[in-house]
């Protein structure tokens, strides 16, 4: 097969994305290839923060910055995660059999905000405790 000089000069780009900048401005967080990075937001090194076969995804810091939340796959769907980043404790905090796509904190850092169809016929905004417990549907479509 002859080689295409269109493509000589193409170099791959590493796929980061959904980042997340941490409360003080210091620390930038990121998915690539699977897994959450951080990085100083002054640039440098990233540091791989979590590491699973799963894909984790769209990270997103607490009002702190102690925490973050991500989706992950390792359940086999897209479940909402909570990293502890000074103890390195993981939590999950949704069981649900479909996807579910993370929103945001509450301001207090007390609760995660997701989106999911749990009710199979239309999407709905949901809050879970970030300590755990069932997921409340906080607004629904009213279809």
């Amino acid at each position: 097969m002859d080689k295409n000089p269109f493509f000589d000069d193409v170099v791959p780009v590493p796929c980061l994305h959904s980042p997340d900048l941490s409360p003080d401005g210091e620390t930038l967080v990121f998915a690539y290839a699977g897994d959450i990075w951080s990085v100083s937001a002054a640039g440098g090194e990233a540091r791989q923060v979590t590491s699973h076969v799963g894909r984790d995804s769209h990270p997103r810091f607490s009002p702190d910055g102690s925490r973050i939340a991500f989706v992950s796959t390792r359940t086999g769907n897209g479940d909402i995660y909570v990293l502890d980043l000074r103890t390195g404790d993981l939590r999950r905090l949704t069981h649900f059999g479909g996807p579910d796509a993370l929103g945001c904190w509450s301001p207090d850092g007390c609760w995660v905000c997701f989106t999911s169809q749990r009710d199979g016929l239309s999407g709905a905004i949901h809050r879970v405790l970030v300590d755990g417990g069932t997921p409340a549907e906080v607004l629904s479509d009213p279809r």
